[in-house]
């Protein structure tokens, strides 16, 4: 991290900027603090909380080990952990995207989220 200061023109008008080269997910909900002090009075300060856009860390597709059957319903579900915000999750047959009802699950946990297809197999 790097803090610049920079008077203004103006008298009443000072600024410092802080520069984060690279934020890191454990970054997320960090507040930082910008503290004013002259030396005569208390200091005077603000804050913020970062939030964060994070990339998921881990796509898997998760299926019970039992053999699927042709003209029977197949449950095939596609885990998506650490997406922030929850991500929008496609399904392909090759090269033509699947438009099926997607069932969304919420592990409670904050930043995981599993989408889950319902799909008959022909």
């Amino acid at each position: 991290m790097m803090a610049e200061v920079r008077p203004s023109s103006e008298a009443q008008l000072t600024t410092s900027t802080l520069l984060i080269h690279s934020l890191r997910r454990e970054d997320l909900r960090a507040t930082l603090y910008c503290t004013a002090s002259n030396n005569i009075s208390s200091p005077a300060d603000t804050s913020v909380t970062l939030d964060l856009n994070l990339r998921p860390t881990s796509v898997k597709i998760r299926r019970g080990d039992i053999p699927v059957s042709a003209g029977l319903p197949a449950e095939i579900v596609c885990e998506v952990w650490g997406s922030r915000p929850p991500p929008v999750v496609t399904w392909w047959k090759g090269l033509r995207q699947l438009n099926h009802t997607f069932v969304y699950v919420s592990t409670g946990r904050q930043h995981d989220h599993q989408r889950g297809l319902v799909h008959t197999f022909e």
